[in-house]
Order: structure tokens, then sequence, then C-alpha cells
């Protein structure tokens, strides 16, 4: 009955990882779609559906925690798994955060920035797959995770230096001070996401430190 029941939290967790996936690789389409663009009312319909990913997330989530409770299962591990859960649903949060704000506040992303944005969109993407790669071996493989967990800072700090570029070389740059304010506010939320990795990453890191003692 134990394993039975850890079989489906894991099969459940495994589905919300795949849903966060689709919702930033969505938020990634919206995002890139909007550099150089004169308007993003176009990606509207793509935007809805970032919303619905991180809404079955959501729900995913959800129905793990309440699986756990009901069940009591996992006495020693119960908190972790869902401490963890929780800081990885920050991520897919992120990511509806920054496209709402593209397209509700109808930003255009100039193209000086398409190389660095881009760039950061790409490595958010890697580091993200990396984390829900991490999330996966985390049950039955852990200890080959901490490798993993090194990729995932290393992604981190490249997103970093990438971000002080760009939010550099939007105010060294002609655009009106508004404009230039939300570009930076932009940017800084697409990073976010990253750094939400590296939440999740190091509470793994803190997970697996206590299963090796």
């Amino acid at each position: 009955m134990f394993f039975k029941a850890q079989n489906w939290v894991e099969k459940r967790v495994d589905e919300y990882c795949n849903k966060s996936e689709e919702c930033v690789k969505l938020g990634m389409q919206v995002l890139l779609g909007c550099i150089g663009a004169e308007e993003c009312e176009s990606w509207k319909e793509i935007a809805s559906n970032v919303h619905r990913a991180e809404s079955r997330a959501d729900d995913l989530r959800r129905e793990i925690e309440y699986f756990i409770f009901q069940r009591s299962l996992f006495p020693e591990s119960r908190g972790d798994i869902l401490a963890l859960l929780e800081k990885f649903d920050q991520i897919p949060n992120q990511v509806q955060q920054t496209v709402k704000m593209i397209v509700e506040q109808q930003i255009n992303i100039p193209e000086f920035l398409r190389s660095e944005v881009g760039s950061i969109a790409s490595i958010t993407q890697r580091c993200v797959d990396m984390t829900i790669k991490g999330v996966g071996m985390l049950f039955s493989e852990f200890r080959e995770v901490l490798e993993i967990l090194g990729q995932i800072d290393a992604y981190e700090s490249e997103v970093d230096k990438i971000q002080s570029d760009a939010i550099i070389k939007v105010f060294q740059s002609d655009l009106e001070p508004a404009r230039k304010i939300l570009l930076r506010d932009l940017i800084n939320s697409i990073s976010e996401i990253s750094n939400h990795a590296e939440k999740v990453g190091d509470f793994m890191r803190i997970m697996i430190v206590k299963r090796m003692i």
C-alpha cells in the first residue's frame, strides 16, 4: 500500500512538473514574440494558455497536498515534499506574472534588447528544465542530483549577469524615462524565474543532506 501511494505521488509530481514546464515554454514564446513588435495584442491567446497551464499546475499541487495529508503518508519527509512543491510553484507563478505584465501593459521590447532578452529566455528555460530533472531524480537517484544543482546555480548566475547588462543598456538608451522603468521591471521579472529555480535547488540540497545523514 505504501509503495502504491508513493508511486501515485511520484507520478503526480511528474505531471505537475510537466505542466509547469509547459507554462514556462509558453511564457518564453510570448516574451520572444514581443521583441521588436509594435504591439503584443496577438499574443493574448498564448498568454491565456500560460494561465491555463499555471492553473492546472496549481490544481495538481493541491491534489498532491490533499492526498499526502489525507493518507498521513511519508511522516518523515511529508513536510519536505510539501515545502518543495510550494517553492517550485513560484516558478509558474512568476511566468504568469511576467506574461500578464507584458500583455496588460502592452510592453514592446525594443530590438536592441533582442540578444539579452533572448539569452535570458533561453537560459531560463534550460535552468527550469534542469530543476525539473532534479525533482524527478530526487525520489530514486538523489545522490546524482547534486551535479544538477551545480548546473542550476550556474544558469542562475549567468542570468544575473545578462540581467545587469540589459538594464544598463536600457538606461543608456534614448527611450523615455517611463519606458525605461517599465523595461527594467520586466527584465527583473523575467530574471526572477531562475532565482526561484535556484531556491528550489537550494531546498533539494537540504533534502539530500538530510537523507544522507
